[in-house]
Formats: C-alpha cells, sequence, structure tokens
C-alpha cells in the first residue's frame, strides 16, 4: 500500500487485534491510538513512521517486536519494556546509541543488526532470561558491559561484522555458563585471550576470523566439550597446526578456503572422537594426508575441490585404500561407497 498515508479507525475498532503487520508502506505516518491486547508487531518498510507510537508497551504484554528497514524510526528508550520477549531492529533505530538491557528483563531473544549508531550494550543487573543473542553489521558497535556481559540463559551468541570492536564479552566461562552455540563472522583482526570461551560450548562457526582460529587452543583451554567446529574464509596453505583442534570434536566443517593446500595429518591425528569431515570449496585442495585419516572418521564429505576429485580419477585405488574404512566420500553431490 504505497499511497497509504493516514490511519484513521474508530476508537475501540481494533480492541482485541493481537498481531499486526506492516510492510512496504512508504507514507504511513501513525498508528492507531489504542492497541491494548497487542503482542506481536512486525513494521517493514515504512520510512514515515518516526516511533511507535499509541502502542504503550508498558500497561499491556506487548511480548514480540520487529522492526526493519524503516530508516528513519526509533523506539523510546525512556520506561520498563516489561513483557517484550522477542525484539529484532535492522537498518532502523539511528537515535539508538547504547542499547540499555536492563529495560528488558523478560527479553529472550535480541537482534540487532545494521544500527548504526549502536556503540555499546549496558548492563547493571543479570540478565536471566536472554537466550539469543545477534549483533551484526553495526559499524560503530564497540563494547559489551565493561564487567562482562551476564546473561546466565544465553544458549547463542553470534557477532558479525563488528568492525571498531576490539574483545569478547570478558569472563565468559563464568557469566555465560550455559553457552552452546557460537558465531563469529568477518573479524579477522580479532583474536580469542587465554581460557575466555564457556567448557559447556558446543558449537562453534568461525568465518574469516584468522586470529580467532589461531588463538581457538588457548580459549578452548584443557576441558573443552566443543563437538562441531565450522571454519571458512582461512587464508592458509595447509591447516590444522598441531594441538589446535580440541579432542572432543566429532564433526570438523573446512569451507571457502582458496589457498588451502593440504590438510596437516599431525593436527588431525590426536581427534579420537572425529566422525565426519566435511572440505567445501577448497578448490587448490590436493591430497589428503599422507599417513590416512582416522579410523574413527565414518563419513568423508567433499564438495567443490576440483584438483581432489581429479586426483581422485586418476589415482582411484591407490592413495584412497589408506581411507578404505570410510562409508563414503561426496564429490560433487555424488556419493561414492569406498
Amino acid at each position: 500500500m504505497k499511497e497509504w498515508e493516514e490511519w484513521q479507525c474508530m476508537t475501540g475498532a481494533f480492541a482485541h487485534l493481537q498481531r499486526l503487520s506492516l510492510a512496504y508502506c512508504p507514507k504511513l505516518g501513525n498508528l492507531p491510538e489504542q492497541l491494548p491486547h497487542l503482542k506481536d508487531l512486525d513494521i517493514s518498510e515504512c520510512e514515515q513512521l518516526v516511533e511507535i507510537q499509541g502502542v504503550n508497551v508498558e500497561p499491556y504484554s506487548f511480548e514480540s517486536l520487529r522492526i526493519y528497514y524503516c530508516a528513519g524510526m526509533n523506539i523510546p528508550i525512556t520506561h520498563c519494556y516489561r513483557f517484550l520477549v522477542d525484539l529484532s531492529i535492522s537498518e532502523c533505530c539511528d537515535a539508538l546509541t547504547t542499547f540499555p538491557l536492563d529495560l528488558f528483563p523478560k527479553l529472550s531473544c535480541l537482534r540487532l543488526e545494521e544500527c548504526r549508531n549502536l556503540q555499546m550494550i549496558s548492563q547493571g543487573h543479570p540478565h536471566s532470561d536472554l537466550k539469543t543473542l545477534s549483533i551484526k553489521k553495526c559499524s560503530e558497535f564497540e563494547s559489551f558491559p565493561n564487567e562482562g556481559l551476564f546473561a546466565p540463559q544465553l544458549e547463542s551468541f553470534c557477532i558479525g561484522k563488528l568492525e571498531k570492536l576490539k574483545s569478547m564479552p570478558k569472563h565468559m566461562p563464568a557469566l555465560l555458563p550455559s553457552l552452546n552455540e557460537l558465531y563469529i563472522n568477518d573479524h579477522p583482526g580479532v583474536e580469542f585471550s587465554d581460557g575466555c570461551l564457556p567448557p559447556d560450548l558446543k558449537s562453534m562457526d568461525l568465518f574469516n576470523c584468522s586470529k580467532f582460529v589461531a588463538s581457538l587452543k588457548g580459549a578452548l583451554g584443557a576441558n573443552s566439550s566443543l563437538k562441531d567446529l565450522r571454519i571458512s574464509g582461512v587464508d592458509v596453505e595447509s591447516f590444522p597446526d598441531e594441538g589446535l583442534l580440541p579432542l572432543s570434536l566429532t564433526t570438523l566443517y573446512i569451507r571457502d578456503c582458496p589457498n588451502l593446500k593440504k590438510l596437516e595429518y599431525r593436527g588431525l591425528c590426536h581427534l579420537s572422537s572425529l566422525r565426519m569431515m566435511i572440505l567445501e570449496k577448497c578448490p587448490v585442495l590436493q591430497c589428503l594426508p599422507e599417513e590416512g585419516l582416522l579410523e574413527s572418521i565414518s563419513e568423508l564429505r567433499i564438495e567443490s575441490c576440483p584438483l581432489l576429485k581429479q586426483r581422485w580419477k586418476k589415482q582411484e585405488g591407490e592413495d584412497w585404500e589408506k581411507i578404505a574404512h570410510i562409508k563414503f566420500i561426496w564429490v560433487d553431490h555424488e556419493f561414492i561407497n569406498i
């Protein structure tokens, strides 16, 4: 509704409305004055809406708010959003420089993306309900709370392309004890400090994070529970270094490494729990380790690794005899039983 400018309605006309979704209404300038039972609000590409007017979130059970691509829109940070559980903000709220977690005591899921003036998250008290946190493409974002992000129930944490970020939150093992999944994208210059990751972390995805990968051993410590590791966009000719990866790994995924030529047996031979290895889009990878692969590996998937495929076709039974215990190889979407 590109020409809709004003929402006119009688008082009480939407007295029982619980879910409202507005999209592609660039001229709409207002919302109804009273939406007493509204619980779920989605707003996308409504450039003239500059504030959430008429939605008094404090006395009502407002639970979900998602705002996307509304250039001039802001949410008032003047009172406590007592019932809000799910909040997503993308490409709007330019007035937001600090996100105060304490004003959102029941928030379970928080996503902040392309909030161009957001600099930090502030917190004065533990946040016991937050389970998912994602912050991406916020070019001015510099820091988490000074003493560390205290969210004891946080399970999934994602950061991506925060150009001014210098370090991860402090004291993560103590303050984020429930963290299971960590996703870090496009932070080539930031590294982990020793012992900074929670010991119960199960899954990690590192894309274009060379220093994070290099500092992985010290960050995980000796008692790591990491099971699933996905590494992409690392500029190395050989991988992994000896002792870099934790003994607990069961799945290793290596993707988009344009200069990777070889896999290091010494970096893999201690991974006695490894069950699956996936190699994808490594165009100059020529061979598997000469010593073979671990007996524990039951599945190897290879996709878009043309030199490795070429070697397979030329030498079939020779080098590949060393991995005869592996049931399948995936070569360009074709499973080959060996």
